[in-house]
Order: structure tokens, then C-alpha cells, then sequence
């Protein structure tokens, strides 16, 4: 049996993921911050989530969550409440300097996304793959609710 990985859907898409994390947390490192934390930032903007929803969502370790949390405190870009609903839980929220860096994070990425995506295929394809790729992101996160 023949093996090639870029027969792999999940190799393609995994490296294309790692490509531009690295570019992007490259583009965003005199701002002390990494993808996971800009993406951290991106899910609380202007949003209401506990600690509990960004690691279902995030899919990283409860523990990662709440040193990338920590971590985000100690800069002053978010800030803990306890949940008035559940008191065994807190909510994330930005401070006005995190909302003014999700935005300023996630006009950059759209930007290297573009960078990395434009250099090989036209607007009209990646309008496409972005397209199928939020058909199959939506599916995926339908099925576990």
C-alpha cells in the first residue's frame, strides 16, 4: 500500500493550520501575545463565556485555560466574574484594552491569512474552501450540542 499524506485531508489541513499560527504568532509577537491567547481574546469579544464554554470550544486542557486566563489577567486584557447563575463558575471579559486587541489581532490574522492563501489560489477559491470549511465546522459543532 502506497502512502501519501497529502491523500490526508486532516495532514493538509493540520499543516496549513501550523503555517499560519507560526506566521501569525510571528506577526503578533511585539504585542506578547500568542494564537491561542489572540484566539482567546477573538471568543470573549463582546461575548459572554465561562471558563467551562472556551475549553469545550477551545479543545485544549482545562489547566492551559486557566494559565492562558492568568496569563491574559496579569496583562490586563480580561478579567474574571463569578457567574451570578452558577457561582462554581466564572465569566471571561475583556478590558477595553483586550477588545482594542482582539480587533487589531484578528484584522492581522485576516491579513496573513490572506498573504499565505492569495500567493496559490484566487479570491473565488478561498471564498470556496471557506465556504466548505464552515459547512463542515458548523456540522461538527452542531452534533455536540
Amino acid at each position: 500500500m502506497q502512502t501519501d499524506l497529502t491523500d490526508c485531508i486532516g495532514f493538509l489541513a493540520t499543516d496549513l493550520r501550523d503555517e499560519l499560527s507560526a506566521t501569525f504568532d510571528e506577526k503578533i509577537k511585539e504585542i506578547s501575545l500568542t494564537h491561542k491567547q489572540a484566539g482567546l481574546l477573538w471568543r470573549c469579544y463582546k461575548q459572554k463565556h465561562s471558563q467551562t464554554s472556551i475549553y469545550s470550544f477551545i479543545h485544549l486542557d482545562k489547566n492551559y485555560i486557566r494559565f492562558l486566563i492568568d496569563d491574559l489577567e496579569a496583562k490586563e486584557l480580561v478579567f474574571r466574574q463569578k457567574n451570578p447563575e452558577n457561582r462554581r463558575e466564572n465569566i471571561i471579559y475583556l478590558t477595553q484594552k483586550g477588545e482594542e486587541l482582539a480587533l487589531k489581532t484578528f484584522k492581522i490574522m485576516l491579513e496573513v491569512q490572506d498573504e499565505l492563501m492569495l500567493s496559490c489560489m484566487s479570491k473565488e477559491e478561498q471564498k470556496t474552501l471557506h465556504e466548505l470549511l464552515l459547512r463542515l465546522f458548523k456540522q461538527r459543532h452542531q452534533t455536540k450540542e
